[in-house]
């Protein structure tokens, strides 16, 4: 099941996480971590709860958000590195308002959970149903809410469609 999946996502997931963290090498092991989680907690997942998908962006946001919180606490600052800066550029041009979008992200206020919803939406492209399944105590309607809210947002303060 885990192996297939795998299969299927890692280099989808590699290429996510690599835009937000900065670096090939650290996505892949931020993928790969994630990975390892979901091989041990693999009795966890109950298909009846949700898609396989949904239970493993979850992990795969946790091991990305300890990967960035290990990364703060030691003082480093990552850099994409130089092999992958035309790949990069690439998926820049594919999502030209991603880091325009993220700018506007990290500029919301609230308890942080906002941010988590805006930023799994816009950034990561999960569902309403995904999020609220990540995010604790989050309803679908609540989080589509919060992206309509954002959008509007948007739209009316730089006049651009996201």
């Amino acid at each position: 099941m885990i192996e297939e999946f795998y299969r299927n996502n890692f280099d989808k997931q590699v290429k996510k996480i690599r835009y937000i963290i900065g670096s090939h090498s650290s996505a892949e092991d931020v993928v790969q971590e994630a990975y390892r989680r979901a091989v041990k907690y693999q009795s966890s997942y109950r298909e009846e709860m949700g898609e396989l998908s949904t239970w493993f962006n979850s992990i795969l946001y946790n091991s990305m958000k300890d990967w960035q919180t290990q990364d703060r606490d030691k003082g480093i600052v990552k850099k994409p590195l130089s092999d992958d800066i035309v790949e990069e550029l690439t998926y820049i041009v594919e999502n030209e308002h991603i880091g325009f979008i993220e700018k506007e992200i990290e500029g919301v206020l609230g308890d942080g959970r906002v941010q988590s919803v805006l930023y799994l939406w816009f950034i990561l492209g999960y569902s309403a149903k995904e999020i609220s399944q990540v995010v604790n105590s989050m309803s679908v309607t609540n989080v589509t809410t919060i992206a309509t809210r954002f959008r509007k947002l948007i739209q009316k303060k730089h006049d651009v469609s996201i």
